[in-house]
């Protein structure tokens, strides 16, 4: 257990410090011996680690596997939360690989698993699936999930979300022709930006 958890933080402070390589060398130390013990809980969240650091060194094909083999973990062990998590995980992967329709399935899961058990992450699966069908140039849904996201992104009370939802809009709005909507949330994005800047490099400082 302790060479686990020691390999996991070793790895976490390397991939807040962007050296992916290093990140990813511990990740793959870890995973061994988690599979050894049979955690599945471990295993799964390695899994997602591991990917998460393919996906930042903008590997995307490589990250898949390891989040549908944390997929396949959080669905034996019966974690809702988790499964759409990595349902949306792999959407956005899926979205960086130019595969918007096979990412629009996985982001519904995920938006249907997080309205059955009431998540407040739907707000992000909601910046997914907007993302998704922008993508796929179906612009009034893209749009309306979008101000969902913005939405409940506000009502929460997270700057993250409504940033994202914001960046979001102003691309829509944009590509909409409607230019003065597209300013307004750029405008809203680039204030939030640099309060949430801090913000990360905080939280990252005391995880470290």
């Amino acid at each position: 257990n302790g060479i686990a958890l020691a390999y996991g933080n070793i790895g976490l402070m390397y991939y807040y410090q962007k050296e992916y390589d290093k990140a990813l060398e511990f990740n793959l130390k870890k995973l061994p011996v988690s599979e050894s013990k049979g955690d599945l809980w471990e295993m799964a969240k390695t899994y997602n680690n591991i990917a998460t650091i393919y996906n930042s060194r903008s590997d995307f094909a490589s990250a898949l596997p390891y989040f549908r083999k944390s997929l396949r973990l959080n669905s034996q062990m019966n974690l809702p939360a988790g499964v759409a998590s990595l349902c949306n995980n792999i959407a956005s992967t899926l979205l960086l690989l130019s595969q918007p329709d096979s990412a629009l399935w996985y982001v519904n899961r995920a938006v249907s698993i997080a309205k059955e058990i009431n998540l407040s992450a739907l707000a992000n699966y909601y910046v997914t699936l907007g993302n998704v069908m922008q993508k796929k140039k179906n612009y009034q849904p893209a749009l309306k999930n979008a101000l969902k996201a913005y939405e409940l992104g506000q009502k929460q009370k997270n700057p993250l979300t409504v940033s994202d939802a914001s960046i979001l809009l102003s691309d829509i709005y944009f590509k909409t022709n409607q230019h003065g909507l597209a300013y307004r949330y750029l405008k809203k994005h680039m204030q939030l930006r640099d309060s949430i800047s801090n913000d990360e490099f905080l939280k990252q400082l005391t995880r470290m």
